[in-house]
């Protein structure tokens, strides 16, 4: 990537109360628009307007990482009865990363934990079973 930025590796967190581990993933990005990634990610989705190459590059960056990983945490979720089975996984996933992509790349707000913790606590506590 651009500027040596890379792209945050995600692992699975360790067991725990859906909102624990969905903190943790959403921990491991970086927390404000002045990390690299962030930068990388604007330049790249302004390119890609116009250039298949970066519409290819575009894909690979967001077809990794956190949205499959928290879908993964939202399917293990419901399937556990820690949340509503009938749950869209893959759009809540959409839910929680929405928010942060907007603050950090057009509203250039951090999100530090206490607003992570928010947004997790408001998105789960209409999900349970």
């Amino acid at each position: 990537l651009r500027g040596g930025a890379k792209m945050p590796l995600l692992d699975p967190p360790p067991d725990g109360p859906i909102e624990d581990r969905l903190l943790a993933v959403l921990s491991m990005l970086p927390p404000d628009r002045s990390e690299g990634v962030w930068q990388t990610m604007s330049y790249v989705i302004w390119q890609s307007r116009n250039d298949e190459r970066w519409r290819e590059v575009k894909s690979l960056l967001s077809g990794q990482g956190p949205a499959e990983l928290i879908s993964m945490l939202f399917r293990q979720a419901a399937d556990a009865g820690e949340i509503s089975p009938d749950v869209d996984a893959d759009l809540l996933a959409e839910q929680l990363l929405g928010p942060i992509f907007l603050r950090r790349l057009f509203l250039e707000r951090p999100t530090d934990r206490s607003y992570l913790h928010r947004l997790v606590s408001q998105t789960v506590s209409h999900l349970r079973a």
